[in-house]
């Protein structure tokens, strides 16, 4: 070996020891230096990538990988990490590109499967992404993280039963997976059975104490649940929000000018700025803010976007998409924002962003809409409700954050302006009434179905229509029918839909049935807005909490209240009364939506001007405690 030759074997084996030690920096001179003094080998370039990529240097490992790729088409780590390097910058369509090539090299490579197969997850493209996965199982059985994402995609396509197995089979090897204990427990949810869906999302927090995802989903879960009282999901509340959050450093003192009469800036933090039940009642605050006084900034976890998306984007004066961005990123850019007032939309539903709540990026912080129950955050200074749905001296114990009561309903409807026009009553032409509820599935608890299954014994001949997410699942349709057949009720009688393709099939729907029934004790909200905007009347049971006292403050908004029960005997009777009066119905079929029309629920100038209102009390009370 000549001496340039052992010179540069000695650098390389150099930079080999920087790499192994972990220092990239010193590794990254190294390795140019080595690219520059033998340019044509391919293996240089492709380990010069790799240490770009470990500082997070994007671009330079994919312009790496591609200089070696030139150099030797054949390479197939230099493919795949070019896939790596242009995915983690956000170019899907490219990193598939350089992931098949890699794959058309080396079809039976279980990690690049799995690999592929999570991108085309992430771009929506779920029977390809599912078909990976198999592939990935049929090389390699065992493999855990694949059969916990093929359980994902399943999940994400309503399959649910399917979901929970290959997530149980993922635990088998992996019984430390603490997100996929999260998982399972979401697919357990769905399918109804709460009981376990707890224990999932328990074992997920042992595994993992402070896992936020987990915590979030078991609150969410116990919301449904009829086995625990007020006092037991507060206590749960308080205990998840002190201890799933402690580890996020806080801001310090707040630069926003005191002052309280100046325009504010209100940020809105939400992943559903899109067609989506939040949306529904969103809308109004954008649309009707006051310009002079608010500027609107939303701050929108949402990939890609639909009509929706676009339209609240017209609406907002400012438009942050976030989809990707860290907590400790999205806290940061609303700091820089000098966001004054902070609007959390989601609680602890899928997908959100409390724990840049908990950082306080603002100086006042409050939560609204999404989510039927206290935060759990100290952080959260303020909650928006009513006095029904939270009455005065009763509810407030079981909220961590102040209860700010807005006149009349708490929300405020925009009804979809594609619906169809309301049709006659499904009685007039079947002969037989139809009950329905579009709820989601983990409402429709065993206590609901048998009141259902109650009142269609007690009305002859009456059908019962029911469609979600969940009944998208054969296995989870199977499921209902023991409870209906115990009470004689002959699966004949049951209409049972899942996911439709459009919302316009979705509200066709709703001509299908006379007398809309309510779940409890977590009510519905958007699904019962519709069901009464296409002319069916809706039977609510008013509970002792939050989520059970929605529908109450909806039909007492509607000037509705001959619709709403306090007990399961009277909802039933009520529900049977509606279906001997043929002409109430077919009375409410014309008029329910001009009811509507003319009522606050639909009033978004004066809604807002009363949130407005509540704002600037918000800020005006922020600024005399900064003179304290």
């Amino acid at each position: 070996m000549n001496p340039q030759s052992q010179k540069l074997q000695q650098q390389k084996t150099h930079a080999m020891e920087l790499l192994r030690q972990s220092r990239f920096e010193e590794a990254l001179d190294a390795c140019r230096h080595i690219c520059t003094a033998e340019p044509g080998n391919a293996e240089n370039w492709h380990v010069l990538a790799s240490v770009h990529g470990q500082l997070g240097q994007l671009k330079p490992a994919a312009d790496c990988c591609r200089r070696a790729t030139e150099l030797q088409p054949a390479y197939v780590e230099a493919h795949y990490g070019l896939g790596l390097a242009l995915q983690h910058q956000g170019y899907l369509e490219q990193a598939e590109a350089s992931y098949r090539k890699a794959l058309r090299l080396q079809p039976e490579n279980p990690q690049m499967l799995l690999t592929l197969g999570n991108l085309l997850f992430e771009r929506g493209q779920v029977s390809e992404c599912e078909s990976c996965y198999e592939a990935t199982l049929r090389l390699q059985p065992d493999y855990a993280e694949a059969l916990a994402n093929l359980g994902k995609a399943q999940q994400s396509q309503g399959q649910f039963t399917a979901a929970e197995k290959n997530f149980r089979k993922a635990l088998e090897i992996q019984p430390a997976s603490f997100d996929t204990c999260n998982e399972l427990g979401t697919a357990l949810s769905g399918q109804g059975k709460l009981g376990e869906a707890v224990q999932a999302y328990r074992k997920a927090l042992t595994l993992k104490p402070g896992f936020h995802t987990a915590c979030s989903n078991l609150l969410l879960a116990l919301n449904y649940s009829p086995d625990y009282t007020v006092e037991e999901v507060f206590s749960e509340h308080q205990f998840q929000g002190k201890t799933a959050f402690q580890h996020i450093r806080r801001f310090g003192e707040h630069q926003n000018t005191v002052d309280p009469a100046r325009r504010l800036r209100i940020g809105y933090v939400s992943p559903d700025f899109r067609d989506h039940s939040v949306a529904c009642f969103f809308e109004v605050l954008p649309r009707h803010h006051d310009p002079n006084s608010f500027e609107t900034i939303c701050y929108s976890d949402v990939k890609g976007g639909d009509f929706m998306t676009e339209r609240l984007t017209e609406l907002s004066d400012g438009w942050r998409p976030i989809s990707g961005l860290s907590d400790e990123a999205v806290a940061n850019l609303v700091r820089s924002d000098q966001i004054d007032i902070l609007v959390d939309l989601s609680g602890h539903t899928a997908h959100n962003r409390l724990p840049v709540f908990a950082s306080r990026p603002a100086p006042v912080q409050l939560s609204y809409l999404g989510y039927p129950n206290t935060t759990g955050l100290s952080e959260i200074d303020y909650r928006l409700t009513d006095n029904l749905t939270d009455p005065e001296g009763v509810a407030d114990r079981y909220f961590t954050e102040t209860l700010i009561r807005l006149p009349g309903c708490f929300l405020c409807y925009t009804p979809p302006n594609d619906a169809p026009p309301p049709k006659q009553c499904p009685s007039e032409k079947h002969g037989y009434v139809t009950f329905g509820s579009f709820n989601n599935f983990a409402k429709m608890t065993p206590e609901v179905l048998e009141v259902w299954a109650s009142l269609l014994n007690t009305v002859a001949d009456s059908r019962l229509l029911l469609k979600n997410f969940s009944l998208s699942d054969p296995a989870v349709r199977k499921r209902c029918y023991p409870i209906f057949d115990q009470f004689g009720i002959h699966r004949d009688r049951l209409e049972l839909y899942g996911a439709v393709p459009s919302r316009n099939e979705h509200l066709k729907l709703y001509e299908r049935i006379d007398v809309g029934l309510d779940t409890f004790p977590y009510n519905g909200t958007t699904t019962s807005c519709e069901a009464l905007w296409m002319g069916v009347p809706v039977v609510t049971l008013e509970g002792d909490r939050h989520a059970g006292r929605v529908g109450a403050s909806l039909m007492s908004s509607l000037d509705l209240r001959q619709l709403i029960t306090y007990d399961r005997d009277e909802y039933c009777a009520l529900a049977a009364s509606l279906a001997d009066n043929e002409q109430q119905r077919r009375k409410w079929r014309i008029s329910l939506r001009n009811i509507m029309l003319d009522s606050a629920l639909c009033d978004g100038s004066a809604f807002v001007r009363n949130i407005e209102s509540a704002y600037r009390d918000m800020w005006t009370q922020w600024c005399v405690n900064q003179g304290k």
